[in-house]
């Protein structure tokens, strides 16, 4: 037996939104049938005369093969700031502190996540003797330049599949999403730094 799929679309505020749902029933709402079909399986309404034309067009992923989701830091507060001092100095101490390795997160308000080994990233950053080389810029958010401490015992994904051609030299990279809201094309940008 093939499912059938439809769509509705409610626009509101939240609360204005539980509201109606909370009154409403599924009788009373406008559904449109949807016939998704591969690769993209998309649950919205489409012109599916444009998908010839849209089929043109280059693919993200075979413009730039190199891409990935960016790295992730888990703490922020801990590895992103506009000056290199403090940076240095919280890298330092979680380098360097006496501390059990809880303490030390507790004391830099680190949350512990899952699948982070704190030991062993301990163990990475001592084996490190010069910490300013860590320190690169960052596009931390579009328009907004900060400085990383750039290290795999303290950012969570550091992506360096794609940030390495960041680091090299005067490269910029092209910041997109592969899916948009409903509307204009605005989710581009280029960055000049590690983003």
């Amino acid at each position: 037996m093939t499912a059938k799929v439809f769509h509705a679309h409610l626009q509101g505020t939240r609360e204005a939104k539980y509201e109606r749902l909370a009154e409403g029933d599924m009788s009373q709402t406008k559904w449109t049938e949807l016939s998704p079909s591969s690769p993209f399986y998309l649950f919205v309404p489409q012109d599916a005369e444009l998908r010839t034309e849209y089929e043109e067009a280059w693919k993200i992923t075979e413009v730039m093969p190199v891409n990935g989701v960016g790295m992730t830091t888990a703490r922020d507060h801990v590895v992103i700031d506009f000056d290199a001092v403090p940076l240095i100095e919280r890298a330092t101490f979680f380098r360097d502190s006496s501390h059990s390795d809880a303490e030390v997160c507790r004391l830099l308000e680190i949350p512990l996540k899952k699948g982070w080994n704190i030991p062993n990233a301990r163990r990475l950053i001592r084996q490190e003797t010069d910490l300013h080389r860590h320190i690169k810029p960052i596009q931390y958010r579009p328009f907004d330049e900060r400085l990383i401490f750039y290290h795999d015992s303290l950012v969570w994904r550091t992506v360096k599949r794609v940030m390495r051609h960041m680091l090299v030299g005067a490269n910029r990279s092209l910041c997109t999403t592969r899916s948009t809201e409903i509307g204009a094309f605005e989710y581009i940008y280029s960055a000049p730094n590690i983003s």
